[in-house]
């Protein structure tokens, strides 16, 4: 008899919220992933420079950089981390914009 044993998926979780943070996140990890999560593009960029992310899981709109700004860089260098937006704004040109910048969803 085999058994597999697989890692639970990694998701980072960019939002500037904190309930939406804490709310989501809980959420998640009680659905079996590991979450981690970030407040600014920054810290996001921090987290997907040391590697492992399943899922990037973007806000829209965030304190400086917004999460277009970083769905349009990963998108520009290639990178293999497939993203979604999670937002409130249904904005015809920021799903437009989103699209663009390579999301899966929004």
């Amino acid at each position: 008899m085999t058994i597999e044993t697989t890692e639970p998926k990694r998701l980072l979780l960019l939002d500037d919220d904190r309930l939406v943070q804490a709310t989501l996140g809980e959420a998640l990890r009680l659905a079996g992933y590991r979450v981690v999560t970030a407040s600014s593009v920054d810290e996001a960029e921090e987290v997907l420079a040391v590697g492992g992310v399943d899922l990037a899981i973007l806000d829209v709109r965030m304190p400086g950089e917004s999460g277009i700004d970083l769905a349009r860089r990963l998108h520009a260098a290639d990178s293999d981390v497939p993203f979604i937006f999670l937002t409130a704004y249904s904005d015809e040109e920021l799903v437009e914009q989103a699209s663009e910048a390579g999301a899966m969803g929004y």
